[in-house]
């Protein structure tokens, strides 16, 4: 999936996600636990989706089920690590 081909709804929720990293000054952290991550997404997606507790301290219940879901694809997962970087460095 590139980037383009993610839906508004994706893309607002990795917006939002991105922006509550970024609120906390945890984009550092963020990025390096993404980029760990990324490359087991598909494998781990399917576990993330049964703990979305992990989020909820960052992102309240809602949002931490929803942010799981669509972690799950590598591409969205580079995707949010390309928002928090132009986030952090104000672009």
């Amino acid at each position: 999936m590139r980037d383009d081909a993610l839906n508004q709804d994706s893309r607002e929720l990795l917006n939002t996600l991105a922006r509550h990293v970024s609120a906390r000054g945890l984009s550092v952290p963020a990025i390096f636990l993404l980029e760990m991550y990324k490359p087991l997404s598909s494998l781990i997606g399917t576990a993330a989706l049964n703990v979305p507790t992990l989020f909820v301290p960052l992102f309240g219940t809602r949002l931490a089920r929803m942010a799981s879901e669509l972690l799950s694809s590598k591409q969205s997962v580079e995707t949010l690590i390309s928002i928090i970087e132009e986030q952090s460095h104000g672009v």
